[in-house]
C-alpha cells in the first residue's frame, strides 16, 4: 500500500510543475450519501453517511520527433464513514502509464483497492497490476491483425486473503475483414493461464474463440457484439469446463440529445466459494440518457445478472440474482463544474436464504474540471 501511495504521491506532486503548461487535466469528485445497508446483510442492516473524494489527473505528450504518444494517469480517494470510522474507512489510489505509436501500445497500471465488507469480514486490501501490449496492423485493404500479450497480478496484502493471490496470462490475435471504413467482422483466438500462489486446486488454462462485429453496426448505432466459446481445462483434476458466451457493448444515438447503451455478457468468472472454482456469470443492462434543458440532464440504467455456481452445497447448488436500478438527474453549472442527484437500487434474491439483500442509496456527486 505504501508503495503505491508513494508513486501516485510523486505523479501528483510532478504533473503540477507541468500544469502551467495545460498538458495535464485535474477532476475532483465529492461524492456525499446515505446508505441504509454498508454490509450488504440480510438481518445486519446498518446504515451510514459516506463522503468519497476523488482526485483523478492524466496527462499527455508527444515524443519530440516522434509520432509516439506518452500518457499518464493518477487517482487517489478517501471514504469517510459516519458509522464505525476506524473499521469502515479506507482508500483506493490507481496509476497507469501508457505509450503508444501507429501500430503498438505498450501499458502498465497499478491499482491499489480495499474490497467490500461484509458482516463477518473486514476490508481485504488488494493490488492489481496489469501490464499490456498490443500491435495492430494492415495486412491487405480489407484485412487487420492485431495481436496481445497481456499479465495481471492480483495481490491481496493481508495474510488471511494470501489463498487468492494469482496471476493471469493472456496471448491473443484477431483478425478483422473489413466491411467498410468504419465497421468490420472479426475472429479471435485467445490463450489464457491462471495460476495460484498457494494453492494448484484453481489453476487453470484454457482457450477462448469468438466471433463478432464491431464498429458502425447500423444507422446511429455503434459499438462491438461478439459470441465466445471458452474451453477451460483444471490443472490439478484434469477437469473440462466448456462455456458458450457472448459480450455486448451498443450504443444508440436517436438524437444529439438522448443515448441509449445496451451491455450484455456470458463468461466464467473466478470463485473462492466453498468447492466453486468459477461460477458462470449471465448478465444484461440498459441505460437511458437524456438531454432534458440547457443545463439539465437525466439517466436511467437497468442492470440484472445471475450467478450460476456448478458445485453442490449439501445437494443444492447456490444461484444468485442481482438487480440493480439507477435513476439521476444533472445539473451544469459551468462546463467544469457539474452536480448530480441520484439514487441507487440494488438487492440479491439467493435459494441460500442468508446471502439475500437489498440496499438503498442516496447521494449527490459533484464534479469539478480542472
Amino acid at each position: 500500500m505504501k508503495k503505491i501511495i508513494l508513486l501516485v504521491s510523486i505523479f501528483f506532486i510532478a504533473v503540477t510543475q507541468v500544469y502551467a503548461a495545460r498538458h495535464i487535466k485535474f477532476t475532483l469528485v465529492e461524492d456525499l450519501c446515505y446508505d441504509d445497508n454498508i454490509y450488504l446483510s440480510k438481518n445486519n442492516r446498518i446504515s451510514s453517511i459516506i463522503s468519497s473524494t476523488q482526485l483523478y489527473a492524466d496527462y499527455a505528450t508527444r515524443l519530440p520527433g516522434t509520432n509516439w504518444k506518452v500518457s499518464v494517469d493518477a487517482n487517489i480517494g478517501y471514504h469517510l464513514y459516519s458509522e464505525n470510522p476506524s473499521r469502515n474507512n479506507h482508500m483506493n489510489a490507481g496509476l497507469g502509464v501508457t505509450l503508444g505509436g501507429r501500430y503498438f501500445t505498450l501499458g502498465d497500471r497499478v491499482i491499489y483497492t480495499e474490497e467490500g465488507i461484509s458482516a463477518e469480514i473486514d476490508r481485504a486490501k488488494r493490488i492489481t497490476n496489469i501490464a499490456s501490449l498490443t500491435f495492430r496492423t494492415p495486412l491487405s485493404r480489407k484485412f487487420s491483425l492485431a495481436l496481445l500479450a497481456r499479465d495481471t497480478l492480483y495481490k491481496y496484502l493481508d495474510d488471511d486473503y494470501e489463498n487468492l493471490n494469482r496471476n493471469r496470462i493472456d496471448l491473443g490475435a484477431r483478425l478483422y475483414y473489413h466491411l467498410t471504413a468504419k465497421t468490420s467482422l472479426y475472429f479471435s483466438y485467445l490463450f489464457y493461464s491462471i495460476k495460484y500462489e498457494k494453492s494448484n486446486y484453481h489453476n487453470s488454462y484454457g482457450h477462448e474463440y469468438s466471433l463478432g462485429i464491431t464498429g458502425k453496426l447500423a444507422p446511429k448505432v455503434t459499438g462491438d457484439a461478439r459470441v465466445t466459446y471458452d474451453m477451460r481445462r483444471y490443472e490439478r483434476d484434469n477437469k473440462d469446463v466448456d462455456l458458450l458466451g457472448y459480450f455486448v457493448s451498443l450504443k444508440y444515438a436517436p438524437t444529439n440529445r438522448s443515448l441509449l447503451t445496451l451491455s450484455g455478457s456470458r463468461k466464467m468468472v473466478e470463485s473462492s466459494y466453498r468447492n466453486n472454482r468459477y461460477y458462470v456469470s449471465t448478465a444484461a443492462g440498459l441505460k437511458y440518457e437524456q438531454k432534458l434543458w440547457r443545463k439539465w440532464s437525466a439517466a436511467l440504467g437497468i442492470s440484472y445478472e445471475n450467478a450460476a455456481y456448478p458445485n453442490a452445497i449439501n445437494g443444492v447448488k447456490r444461484t444468485d440474482d442481482y438487480l440493480r436500478i439507477t435513476p439521476s438527474l444533472t445539473y451544469h453549472f459551468r462546463e467544469n463544474l457539474v452536480a448530480t442527484l441520484y439514487y441507487r437500487y440494488r438487492c440479491r434474491w439467493s435459494n441460500f436464504d442468508y446471502a439475500e439483500y437489498t440496499n438503498n442509496r442516496i447521494g449527490i456527486r459533484i464534479k469539478f474540471y480542472f
